[in-house]
Order: structure tokens, then sequence, then C-alpha cells
């Protein structure tokens, strides 16, 4: 197997009054396109990719349209902030600047670290995340009720924005980006 190069990225969930703050540290292979960032933030940050996204990059924007035809090793640079953004209505913002280009292990995407459990979909925005604590409303974490059962008796019963677990975040990733992948892009293309 040959080794590829890897891009590891920090983001971070933008204007919440949440402490710690949210965020994550993690590598994904340089052949992604910006849609496959976008999938992969998406997971984690429990966003369940029903509403519009978009990059702001500092000399470009690129929307959810065009992002499965831009590789992100043709606009990103090391240390170059850039910013995702997420429904437009309740306007989350994601920063995110990549770190560094390695050479990779062929595991990517995977997730290095972070802290915080992620947005809560249409509460109204980064401004009033911190308002929820208490039961999570199963509408608001799963791609299935089975799934978010399973999530509750295993980890929490209680919805805490602190809560971060490694293991769980990385098993998202291994099948949640393609979820994703079908939902944005329901019909192959025809040329």
């Amino acid at each position: 197997m040959c080794d590829q190069q890897t891009f590891q990225f920090f983001a971070e969930l933008r204007d919440t009054e949440i402490e710690p703050n949210i965020w994550r540290r993690f590598q994904v292979d340089s052949h992604a396109t910006f849609a496959d960032l976008a999938y992969v933030v998406m997971t984690l940050f429990e966003m369940r990719g029903e509403h519009l996204f978009a990059f702001r990059l500092p000399e470009t924007e690129i929307d959810g349209s065009k992002a499965d035809h831009i590789y992100i090793k043709e606009m990103l640079e090391v240390g170059k902030p850039f910013t995702m953004l997420y429904d437009f209505g309740d306007s989350w913002e994601v920063q995110l600047c990549m770190e560094s280009k390695e050479t990779g292990d062929g595991t990517a995407p995977k997730v290095l670290n972070g802290e915080g459990y992620g947005i809560i979909e249409n509460c109204g925005g980064a401004p009033t995340l911190s308002r929820y604590t208490g039961p999570l409303p199963v509408d608001t974490f799963a791609f299935d009720e089975q799934k978010y059962k399973q999530f509750i008796r295993t980890y929490k019963k209680e919805l805490d924005l602190a809560w971060f677990d490694l293991d769980y975040m990385n098993s998202r990733l291994e099948k949640i980006p393609k979820t994703l992948r079908n939902q944005y892009q329901p019909y192959p293309c025809k040329e």
C-alpha cells in the first residue's frame, strides 16, 4: 500500500458562549473535495445535513453545489484560516485552518482530538446553543432512532455540551460522511 498525503485541520465552532469551546483536530486525504471536507465537518459537529453549506476563503466563496468539483489541495494553504457556513438561517460558522500536510497511513478521515458536543439542529444558531441542557431530543441527534437509543444507553442521559468521545467520533466517520454525500447528491451526474 502506497502512502498518500494527508491534511491535518483544526476546526472550531464560532460565536458560542460555551466553555470549553467546541473544536476538533482531524485529518482528511489530500484528494478530498470541498464537499468531502464539508461532510467530515458536518459529522464532527453533529450536523445532520438538512441545510445548505458553503466555504468562505480569503479570495472566494464555494457554495455546496460546486464543492464536489473543487479539490482542497488546489485552494488551501497551511496556516491560512477559512470558514465553513452551514444552515443560512441559524448561521452556523466553523472556522478551519489547515495545520499541516503529512504522509498519511490510509486511515483518513479521522479525528485526533476535540472538545464539546457540536450543534443542535434548528435551535436558532450559536447564540442560543448554550441554553440547551437536559434530555436530548431524539430528532436532534441521530440518523435513526435505534442508534440514538444506543447512544443514550452507552454514553449519556442528559445533553452535556462539553461531552466529547474520540472513539465514538471516529466510528461516526466510518459511515456518516457517505450518508451525507447521498443526501446532498442523490442522483449521479449524466455526462
